[in-house]
């Protein structure tokens, strides 16, 4: 093409009826290469003005090396302009484009922003964001069309009044969708005969005015109104050319005073879709004329023969009734009745009619290649041939997978309860792939790395009323084998791409694809400084192509956002601290802006991992809270940032939920619950699974939250969602969170994980405060033994020598005491006075100081995001145990349990004076002195009696230096001493002391102490015997001479230098030894070694245990007796085979005639299987003809076909007794149909695109035929099968179902009989040598078929002799039923023991060879 020219292109599509449909396009060659764009979707689009419409681009970079020069950069620009047709011309007419275009790869147009029956153009210019003089650009028309006037009648399809009573029939809620202008309003009646017929009632509402939204009228007998008829009411509203109709059935009750039970709120023109999950609301109220008469009954019920399981609540249930949408039908219409009872048994009803969407069908999902490498291969997605109803196009589609994973437990530390989860493996949240449902039926991505290989890809269909069927397909992502370096290069250069055309979809997509393959989701592996750094990077990626997806105006978008952070999250120990900060603002944008419109079930899950994953990293580590506020405002309001965050997650949760309906999530960090109440569901629990959440909730508060009371009269009188009644409350959300604490500090007395609170409604949180009566609720903690009510936290005693002294008591409670500061303490006689002690040491007399040390008590704390501490203002205790503490509160926020302790008493005392003082002491001194006082006695008594009148009751806090008596204590003293007697006891104490002294003894106990804890330090010497727990540190040299009888319990941490003789423990050691061990270990390996061992560890044929998981780095020696399951990453070398292969290998022919295989055939028949379901699962009837069979999987060709039901017997049926009725051909429904993908040799994994309604039990048969190379194997592999029973088939089925990973659940029920009567596969043919030209080929390489057969007979000869040699023998070997079961097996021949079977077989083809080289060579073939 030339440059600078336009081109015309034109295609012509013609069916079979000779209709023919043209399409053009025109292509400027430019002079520069230009980026390409296009728009996805037809050249002209049409939509309707109701719709949300969604314009995306397909852009391309071109070839870089060929742009011009003067182009500095390879960023894009776009630039969109947008037209409306107004007469001939196209004028700018889209004032909110630049909104609309907030993601520069598409342009989203919501609902309403576009006119009815007007025709736009949206042109997009692409070029290089420096200069946009290189540009290319791209046109699409949008033609809206008109859509049809909605006529509607509130209450019912089926309505009842009363005679005599005023009446109104409400039409006020038809519209036009177009917005063109105010309906016009026509009302007519018709009375319905018995016969069905209608008969003109119209002169009944001559008094009425029919022009109006709402016809008012009152039925009465005099104006020719008959009662116990039902009448036709008819709604004709108009504008200008178009018009529409809706009709309600009225029945006029002779009972003036009948209830009334009235529709409030249900839109019946709209409808629904059939979804898992999905649900609609009915308001409706009873009430009764007669304020004697009141209502004592509401029920609901389901038309005649549609099932009552829809319904969500039970029927005699309060308003709304919810319909659960997944209970229904696709394209089908349900009656629901509502009746209503009086007190005096008085009855009237209301039927309203819901009708269900179809979502599209009869399409297929495949993706191509099955299998690849990650962040390299590029897959194909096709949805294709997929329909709808006319009124549902146009379709548009959505790309996603799912992965397995194991997701790491972390420790939620800081001190809360228990780990909400233990989920190890389970199957990830769904993954977006793209942001936007996509109008092309295509797509091409990359794919991230999957922990076991398997990937599911789902596609989904929607059509305009965003109904969706999804289908599946398995692929296999292998890992790419890459360094970090080359992984940081290639990450760098895919992602500088992306991140240069714009495409915000595919920079996110990439990032998650290069977060697996280094990890991310890997919590087993360190990450290394380099590693981190591109984590940074990827992080910093992700947040820029955030703000391109406009996560605020697509739930996609945000959806896409929040998987890729939590894929970049999933390992808490390789984020560094600043891509944690940006992951948690990231995160708090975009949950907070996405919560109105509302979270899935998989973003939530994927949003709350994110959360957990963040609250194990080092941000909120239980001590990095002081370190947060040490940083700044910023950082210290980290943990209000989560805690928000969490909060927003819990609204959007809960959003578009009904009254009485919950959600909830549950990670190892974080447990969230979000409550929709109303009227009829406010005095449920709301309580998490660790016990915490409100026990009392009062109605005061809710009352407050909803906006107004839910009294008795309000729960009967019902409420309407559009139009809300006088005082009727809206729908109430509670919202329940457990979570690591974030604000807890060191120190600060929280005991607890956070437990937040929220009321809310509408999508927004409502603040609490102030409330006349409290909240009750329970925050449940670690078991804290010294919160027990009967424990004693006991005393201390310590001395004071100078004023420089700080004590500290031996506590729970930490308890101090300054020596230097004065303050008024009690004596030991009660009387105070102001302490004083010694400025120095010696200076004065020192004081002891003894306290009585300080309780703890549980008490309530929340988080004053104002003074950012702990307040328990509002909040007191109700009750408390040592593992939670019940709370009531005044207000919402964010709480916490916490211990609280009083001040500890203390009691001073003053050591003896030196010399006795003139006058007696008042008391006696609470320890005595340690000498006597003076050299000698006085010489008289200093009173008349003696100063105590007995010993002290109790022991003295302090021991004594020496004795105090000539005779030892009657009972020990109860705690030990300080420091250790100079002489050692003669005796051992009775009890061990609590806790190890702090330094060894001199010289060894006679005896060990029976003290259960290891002293901090060894003994210089080695005691007599063990102890019974091993050291915390091995000691560095041997204790005896002689290693023990026993090994040890826990292996050691680093390896011996020389191996020992014999295993010391089942377990292996974490590093392996530097020495091969003198014989093979009891269990093989997990992983294979490095290098192959230089002879095999088993006897050969002796298979191991289980069998390895990885390819060795190197072959094996010899051959393996059957192909691996997937095949090596790298060809095998060119050698050959022991044995010919059943088939062909190549085009090429080969240099020497292959010998000719003998054909076995037979069939099994097969129940409780489809055919669709045994087609897709093939595999594993090869795999179990071949272990019937006893040779390769490749030697196996199957064909599955259905069986005939008179081939198969009545008692093999599943579930059918003998003799049973076969049942009818309409009982039987099929499947449905099943998606195609790219064939595969052996799939590992069978999944359906979509579960078949049903099961049926034709079952099918399965002819098989078995290529051997010999007729002696021909005759054993017959042999074999003849003997075959069902339960043999059975058992190599399920064999097959386990080897090739599949989910398929078949029942033998007949082994057919078996022929192979030496069936050839191919005529034989000439076969050219080398350095021959063809005519020499054809006469020399030629073998006839008598030729052949003759020499085929002598060798079958040969070997029959050979066996009929062995039989007579009779000394044959029996294999084990598992042997006979195993796919390794050879085929089943009874041999003689000591005869080399192998050598027999060998004999007889070399005898075959040579009969074949001595015929002589057959005629030259016809040129025919």
């Amino acid at each position: 093409l030339l440059e600078g020219r336009a081109y015309d292109f034109l295609i012509a599509a013609t069916n079979f009826l000779g209709g023919t449909t043209t399409v053009s396009a025109t292509v400027h060659k430019l002079a520069s290469p230009a980026p390409g764009v296009q728009f996805q979707g037809a050249a002209t689009q049409t939509m309707v003005r109701s719709d949300k419409k969604s314009l995306k681009l397909d852009v391309a970079l071109p070839k870089l090396a060929c742009v011009d020069a003067n182009v500095s950069s390879t960023a894009l620009g776009f630039a969109w302009r947008a037209w409306r047709l107004a007469g001939a011309t196209y004028v700018r007419d889209i004032p909110d484009l630049a909104e609309y275009t907030a993601n520069p790869m598409s342009c989203r147009l919501p609902a309403d922003a576009l006119a009815a029956q007007t025709t736009y153009k949206f042109q997009v210019t692409v070029g290089f964001a420096d200069t946009m003089t290189i540009n290319s650009s791209a046109t699409t028309t949008i033609v809206v069309g008109s859509q049809v006037l909605v006529a509607s009648i509130l209450g019912g399809v089926e309505q009842a009044v009363a005679i005599g009573a005023t009446t109104e029939l409400d039409g006020s809620e038809s519209y036009d969708p177009d917005e063109e202008g105010a309906l016009a309003y026509a009302w007519t009646a018709a009375r319905v005969l018995d016969d069905g017929s209608r008969e003109d009632a119209n002169p009944l509402l001559a008094s009425a005015d029919t022009t109006q939204s709402v016809l008012a009228f009152t039925p009465t007998t005099a104006a020719g109104w008959a009662s116990d008829t039902s009448y036709e009411f008819t709604l004709t509203v108009s504008h200008g050319a178009r018009s529409a109709a809706y009709s309600v059935l009225v029945s006029i009750s002779s009972d003036e005073y009948m209830p009334r039970a009235t529709i409030t709120d249900f839109d019946e023109s709209v409808k629904y879709k059939p979804m898992d999950g999905a649900f609609t609301a009915i308001y409706f109220k009873a009430t009764s004329p007669d304020s004697a008469r009141t209502i004592e009954q509401t029920a609901w019920s389901v038309g005649d023969g549609q099932s009552a399981g829809l319904l969500g609540k039970p029927s005699g249930a309060p308003s709304p009734m919810l319909i659960d949408l997944g209970k229904t039908r696709p394209n089908a219409v349900y009656r629901l009745r509502l009746t209503v009872t009086d007190s005096i048994g008085s009855t009237s009803s209301t039927v309203v009619s819901l009708t269900t969407n179809g979502p599209p069908t009869s399409g297929t999902f495949a993706v191509s290649p099955y299998r690849g490498t990650a962040l390299t291969t590029e897959f194909e997605f096709l949805l294709d041939g997929w329909s709808d109803d006319v009124d549902d196009y146009p379709l548009t589609y959505t790309y996603s997978y799912r992965q397995r994973v194991s997701r790491r437990g972390s420790s939620r530390g800081g001190g809360g309860g228990t780990s909400f989860a233990d989920r190890r493996a389970a199957n990830s949240a769904l993954t977006p792939l793209v942001a936007d449902q996509y109008a092309s039926s295509w797509f091409v991505t990359t794919l991230p790395q999957a922990n076991n290989v398997n990937l599911t890809c789902v596609g989904r269909v929607f059509d305009r009323y965003l109904s969706y069927a999804q289908a599946f397909t398995p692929v296999r992502v292998d890992p790419l084998e890459i360094s970090g370096e080359d992984l940081s290069a290639l990450a760098g250069d895919l992602l500088s791409e992306s991140a240069n055309t714009g495409d915000g979809e595919a920079s996110l997509s990439l990032v998650s694809n290069v977060a697996s393959v280094i990890g991310g989701t890997d919590a087993s592996r360190r990450r290394l400084s380099a590693e981190q750094e591109l984590i940074d990077d990827l992080m910093a990626h992700t947040i820029s192509a955030a703000s391109l997806v406009g996560t605020s105006s697509s739930a996609a978008a945000a959806a896409q956002v929040l998987s890729t952070v939590s894929t970049l999250t999933g390992d808490p120990d390789s984020i560094s601290e600043s891509s944690q900060t940006g992951a948690l603002g990231l995160l708090s944008d975009v949950v907070g802006g996405a919560a109105g419109t509302g979270f899935d079930a998989d973003t939530a899950a994927a949003t709350a991992a994110t959360l957990s994953s963040l609250l194990s990293a080092s941000l909120f580590a239980s001590v990095a809270a002081d370190a947060r506020r040490s940083l700044g405002a910023a950082n210290a309001d980290l943990g209000g940032q989560m805690a928000g965050t969490v909060g927003a997650l819990a609204t959007g949760m809960i959003a578009g939920a009904y009254g009485g309906q919950n959600r909830s999530v549950v990670t190892d960090n974080l447990e969230l619950r979000a409550f929709r109440t109303d009227c009829g569901t406010r005095d449920a629990a709301f309580r998490l699974s660790s016990g915490a959440g409100v026990t009392d909730l009062p109605a005061s508060a809710l009352d407050e939250a909803g906006g107004g009371s839910c009294d008795a009269d309000a729960r009967r009188r019902g409420r309407s969602r559009r139009r809300l009644l006088d005082g009727e409350p809206a729908d109430v959300d509670v919202k329940v969170a457990q979570l690591k604490n974030v604000h807890a500090s060191e120190g600060d007395g929280a005991v607890s994980d956070l437990l937040q609170i929220e009321l809310g409604g509408e999508g927004a949180t409502v603040k609490v405060d102030n409330l006349a009566e409290p909240i009750v609720f329970d925050i449940p903690f670690d078991y804290d033994p010294t919160l027990e009510a009967d424990y004693d936290p006991g005393t201390d005693t310590e001395t004071c020598f100078n004023q420089s002294q700080v004590l500290t008591f031996n506590c729970d409670v930490p308890t101090t005491f300054d020596c230097g500061e004065s303050r008024e303490v009690t004596l030991p006689d009660g009387s105070t006075m102001t302490f004083e002690a010694p400025v120095y040491s010696g200076d004065g007399v020192p004081l002891d100081v003894t306290v009585t040390c300080p309780a703890k008590t549980a008490a309530c704390s929340f988080w004053d995001n104002v003074t950012r501490s702990w307040s328990s203002d509002g909040c007191s205790v109700v009750a408390n145990t040592a593992s939670g503490v019940t709370c009531a509160c005044t207000h919402l926020t964010d709480f916490a349990a916490s211990t609280i302790a009083a001040d500890a008493d203390v009691v001073v005392g003053f050591p003896p004076s030196p010399a006795p003082s003139t006058a007696p002491t008042p008391g006696p001194t609470p320890k005595p002195t340690p000498r006597p006082t003076t050299s000698a006695p006085s010489p008289a008594p200093t009173t008349a009696q003696p100063t105590t009148p007995g010993p002290s009751p109790s022991p003295t806090h302090r021991p004594t230096y020496s004795p105090t008596t000539p005779e030892p204590s009657v009972s020990p003293s109860p705690e030990p001493t300080p420091r250790p007697t100079p002489t050692p006891t003669p005796e051992p104490s009775v009890t061990p002391t609590p806790r190890p002294t702090p330094a060894p003894s001199v010289s060894p106990t006679p005896s060990p102490t029976v003290s259960h804890q290891p002293t901090p330090q060894p003994t210089p010497r080695p005691t007599p015997r063990p102890t019974p727990m091993p050291t915390p540190r091995p000691t560095p040299t041997p204790t005896t001479p002689q290693p023990s009888p026993r090994p040890t319990l826990r292996p050691t941490p680093r390896p011996t230098p020389t191996p020992t003789p014999l295993p010391t423990t089942w377990q292996p050691t974490a590093e392996p030894s530097l020495r091969p061990t003198p014989r093979p270990s009891y269990r093989p390996t997990r992983s294979p070694t490095p290098q192959p061992s230089p002879s095999p560890t088993v006897p050969p044929g002796d298979p191991t245990a289980s069998p390895v998981f990885a390819p060795t780095p190197q072959p094996s020696r010899t051959p393996t007796l059957r192909p691996s399951p997937r095949p090596t990453p790298a060809p095998t070398p060119l050698r050959p085979t022991l044995r010919p292969s059943p088939r062909p290998t190549a085009a090429a022919p080969t240099f020497a005639p292959s010998p000719i295989p003998y054909v076995v055939t037979g069939g099994l028949s097969f129940s409780g299987v489809s055919l669709a379901e045994a087609l897709e699962a093939e595999a594993v009837f090869v795999v179990a003809v071949a272990i019937l069979c006893g040779v390769d999987e490749n030697a196996v060709t199957v064909t599955i076909s259905a069986a005939a039901r008179r081939l198969l017997e009545e008692a093999l049926l599943p579930g059918r007794s003998p003799g049973a009725p076969m049942r009818r051909k309409s009982d039987y429904v099929p499947t449905a149909k099943p998606t195609t993908s790219s064939p595969t040799l052996q799939p590992t994994n069978y999944a359906p695109t979509a579960a078949p309604t049903s099961v049926p039990e034709g079952g099918v048969v399965v002819a098989y035929e078995v290529a051997v190379p010999s007729l002696s194997e021909a005759e054993a592999v017959s042999s074999t099968i003849s003997s075959t029973t069902v339960a043999d088939v059975d058992a190599a089925v399920a064999t097959a179902v386990t080897a090739n990973n599949e989910t398929l659940a078949v029942v033998a029920t007949a082994v057919g009989a078996v022929d192979f009567a030496a069936t050839r596969t191919r005529a034989p043919t000439a076969v050219p040598l080398p350095g021959d030209d063809a005519s020499s080929s054809a006469s020399s390489g030629g073998v006839d078929a008598a030729t052949l057969g003759g020499a085929a007979a002598a060798g079958a000869v040969l070997l029959l002799a050979v066996v009929a040699y062995v039989v007579y023998r009779r000394r044959t070997v029996v294999a084990k039923e598992e042997e006979e079961r195993s796919p390794r097996n050879s085929p089943r021949i009874d041999v003689e023991e000591g005869v080399d079977l192998k050598a027999v077989k060998a004999a007889a083809r070399a005898q075959l060879a040579q009969t074949l080289a001595d015929e002589p060579p057959p005629p030259p073939p016809s040129r025919l």
